[in-house]
């Protein structure tokens, strides 16, 4: 989903490897912390086993992420890139939901990674890169956490719309037991109209965050934090848009063969991705504007 902008922040070393026979490679990446991780001549050794890669199935390359202890400081979370032939690929996900993604699991097992194949996660939150001079858009100096929920979010938003779209195609040829057109209960256009201006809002939102990415202008501490906070409310709006969409269309939505059913548990298993957590979001905008403190294991802020 991110992963190739993700590797964008690597150092030139690193991007030339990956890139080394042109842009097509496919990437996978588990942001995830859990790798253990010791310092070497040249790098670090480590070993791994890094659950949610989504993609990993079809991956070339591959990063896996693991904190190095710090001398009389805060361990670094680090990312590290792992080369075609020096990773296995374990089948863990069974999921009831986002099952194409193919989610599984990287293995590792004391693989030498070099310095210049490693990124801080500190850089890319804050939009540092070595190599964002070689590139004209602004895209590549984006602190991550002013983009980062789109790729959930838009996704959803973009799942919810297409099941909008069949639940009207439905409902307008849909008649009730004596005959008469559903589509014709004005209950049933309330419901359907304000389930379409729920994406239309969470839409709008997303748009905003969008904007950072082509505006050129760096996104401070409390653009970032709208960013994440209007990320969270635009999936509570998609999940409550799904949820009416499959309450509109009856039993018959949760029949295997309806596709309504697979979005809204594709939409129900994204919006639970910690990137979209409400309870996370809200209350870190809310910490800026009333001068709180924040904790310091939000890393990722």
């Amino acid at each position: 989903m991110h992963v190739p902008h993700m590797v964008s922040y690597f150092p030139d070393e690193g991007q030339a490897a990956v890139w080394a026979d042109g842009p097509n490679v496919p990437l996978a990446g588990s942001v995830l912390p859990v790798a253990q991780v010791s310092e070497v001549d040249g790098g670090y050794r480590v070993t791994a086993k890094s659950p949610f890669t989504s993609g990993a199935n079809h991956a070339e390359w591959v990063f896996v992420g693991g904190f190095l202890k710090g001398e009389g400081g805060p361990p670094r979370w680090l990312f590290f890139l792992i080369p075609p032939g020096e990773y296995e690929v374990l089948d863990t996900w069974q999921t009831l939901g986002m099952r194409g993604t193919g989610s599984n699991t990287i293995a590792v097992e004391e693989v030498f990674v070099p310095h210049e194949h490693t990124l801080a996660v500190e850089d890319m939150v804050e939009g540092r890169s070595p190599t964002a001079p070689l590139n004209e858009s602004p895209i590549y100096r984006l602190p991550f956490t002013a983009y980062a929920s789109l790729g959930f979010a838009g996704t959803m938003l973009g799942a919810a719309e297409g099941a909008l779209e069949a639940l009207t195609v439905a409902l307008t040829e849909k008649r009730t037991p004596v005959g008469a057109r559903v589509a014709e209960g004005q209950s049933v256009q309330m419901r359907l109209g304000e389930t379409a201006a729920r994406l239309a809002a969470a839409e709008l939102l997303l748009l905003r965050i969008a904007g950072f990415a082509g505006s050129g202008a760096a996104p401070d501490l409390e653009d970032r934090a709208r960013a994440m906070r209007d990320a969270a409310y635009a999936s509570k709006l998609v999940v409550a848009a799904i949820d009416e969409i499959v309450s509109l269309s009856g039993t018959s939505g949760f029949g295997t063969a309806n596709p309504l059913q697979r979005v809204w548990r594709d939409v129900h298993f994204a919006a639970a991705h910690i990137s979209l957590n409400p309870e996370i979001n809200f209350a870190h905008w809310s910490r800026l504007q009333l001068d709180v403190e924040r904790p310091p294991s939000l890393l990722i802020f």
